[in-house]
């Protein structure tokens, strides 16, 4: 089954000046979080699972990368692990169902108060394309994107709860925190 990942995972995998996200828990950034998910993907290819990225994370993607936009599609392209995906029609009717469902219960956010209305459509973009393309996990560091996909009963994985590279040092870690 495939994987997604979101424009946090995709910019720390590729990008240079890839935000490091808070560790939910500590709120102290993710300890080599560029690390984690460049063992993530080996893992990954290892055991065949294709990583797909949906056409709105591009979208977010493309604007860190900035001129840098298409060398990084190019990459993403040839790459037999990684599909770029369209938000089609089938995750058009997801995503539909999904708000509808939230209208119904009175909440079309989703309990996401303090998130933009524009962002939430996008959020459940997101998870709609995992719904229709029968991902098992998002991997993602958005907490919206969490919530949305774990209503919908996917599993999401935050970056912090990746285990360390083969060659982390734990007293490294211990160093490099302070």
């Amino acid at each position: 089954m495939p994987v997604l990942f979101d424009a946090g995972f995709v910019g720390l995998l590729l990008h240079p000046d890839a935000r490091i996200p808070d560790d939910p828990e500590s709120g102290l950034p993710v300890h080599r979080a560029k690390d984690r998910v460049e063992r993530l993907v080996s893992e990954l290819e290892e055991d065949g699972v294709r990583v797909l990225i949906p056409a709105p994370v591009i979208a977010e993607f493309l604007v860190l990368a900035k001129d840098s936009g298409p060398e990084y599609l190019a990459i993403l392209n040839q790459s037999a692990r990684f599909e770029i995906v369209p938000f089609d029609l089938r995750a058009a009717v997801e995503m539909a169902a999904a708000t509808l469902l939230a209208v119904s219960s009175g909440d079309k956010r989703s309990g996401l108060a303090a998130t933009p209305w524009q962002k939430i459509k996008i959020d459940r973009q997101i998870v709609a394309i995992a719904k229709t393309r029968g991902v098992n996990v998002i991997y993602s560091n958005d907490s919206d994107v969490t919530k949305l996909g774990r209503d919908c009963k996917l599993d999401v994985r935050h970056v912090a709860t990746l285990p360390m590279p083969d060659d982390a040092n734990p007293l490294f870690a211990v160093l490099d925190e302070n």
